[in-house]
């Protein structure tokens, strides 16, 4: 089972591999999460999935991460 511990940002590799997830704040991303949240988390439509392609896939942050490309493909 995973954790409930988030793991620092400094080890994605461990959190990874161990809870298939790692986390880091941003402030953007936060800022964007609660705009969408204010909208009831709409993911189904055009603006949830570009929301989702915003976040992840074309994310400077993810692509720049040495340790995100073992994981996705960019």
């Amino acid at each position: 089972m995973a954790s409930t511990t988030l793991l620092p940002a400094e080890n994605p590799q461990k959190s990874i591999l161990e809870d298939g997830v790692f986390c880091a704040e941003d402030p953007i991303v936060g800022k964007r999460v609660d705009e969408i949240a204010q909208k009831g988390f709409p993911f189904k439509t055009e603006e949830g999935l570009d929301f989702c392609k915003l976040n992840t896939l074309d994310d400077k942050v993810n692509k720049e991460n040495d340790m995100c490309k073992g994981y996705i493909n960019i």
